[in-house]
């Protein structure tokens, strides 16, 4: 998810529980979206997230040709980011200024649905383990890489929704105030490529829960290898093993994962009550 900060007329209607004031959904070419207009300071929490987004730097030996300065300038970016995430969180969080901001300002989030993106999981066993005792977690590292929008194809989707979230900056009358033209070419304001490409990479916030670390054999997969469950959800070659959540889906959801996860349960309650009646 992107967020676009926009100055819109005074508004005092009564909000949702979650800051939503509009939904829409959206299809741009193949790429599919929803853009959500929500209170700017959901949670006092989506404008500080973006903004100290800005202020965060990556460095990698393109800058910086010593991995241990690049680890240690990394975790000292992190750092500002985070104090500068803390402070704004709290000043959003004061009145008058949060219901200044819920009344005269307004976030579009552009939620990019089915990416194609994926990150990994990596189990390794420390030095000291061993094999006359059960494996425990304290006998492994776990590795996890989001991979959030490492697949150029997904930035360039995203850039896309941008493109028709304007939109619906047109329909609230609006003013974007952030980030305006910290992503655009100077002179003609078209979106600039390499801006938009750091923007996205920096400020994107995950939309849905995490998925497919336990994927479900697909029909149309010839190599079972891929899959760590069946349709029926047993683990393969692990006799009364399940797995019912998220992470058995193989694909992203173009949905919120809750009502899946319900679905799924329902229907493995339902296989064992047949199984065992």
């Amino acid at each position: 998810m992107l967020a676009r900060a926009v100055l819109t007329p005074p508004s005092f209607d009564i909000l949702s529980l979650n800051g939503v004031k509009a939904l829409f959904q959206v299809k741009v070419e193949e790429s599919r979206f929803q853009l959500v207009v929500m209170d700017a300071a959901v949670y006092a929490d989506l404008l500080p997230h973006v903004l100290a987004g800005l202020f965060r730097w990556h460095f990698t030996t393109d800058n910086i040709r010593s991995r241990w300065l690049i680890a240690w300038a990394n975790r000292l970016s992190l750092a500002v980011n985070i104090v500068l995430k803390s402070i704004l969180r709290v000043l959003f969080s004061v009145q008058p200024v949060l219901w200044l901001i819920r009344v005269f300002v307004s976030t579009i989030g552009i939620f990019l649905l089915n990416p194609v993106s994926t990150g990994s999981v990596r189990v390794k066993r420390r030095a000291a383990f061993s094999t006359a005792s059960p494996v425990r977690r304290k006998d492994l590292d776990i590795e996890v890489n989001l991979g959030y929008l490492q697949d150029e194809r997904d930035v360039r989707a995203l850039m896309k929704g941008w493109i028709a979230s304007d939109q619906v900056i047109d329909l609230l009358h609006g003013v974007e105030v952030f980030p305006g033209a910290a992503i655009r070419q100077l002179g003609n304001f078209r979106l600039d490529w390499s801006r938009f490409k750091r923007f996205a990479r920096f400020i994107c916030l995950p939309y849905f829960h995490w998925c497919g670390t336990c994927a479900m054999l697909l029909v149309t997969d010839q190599d079972e290898s891929s899959a760590v469950v069946d349709s029926e959800l047993r683990v393969r070659h692990i006799l009364s093993l399940r797995v019912c959540d998220a992470s058995v889906f193989p694909t992203t959801t173009s949905a919120p994962t809750a009502l899946t996860c319900a679905a799924l349960g329902h229907l493995l309650g339902s296989n064992l009550a047949k199984e065992h009646s």
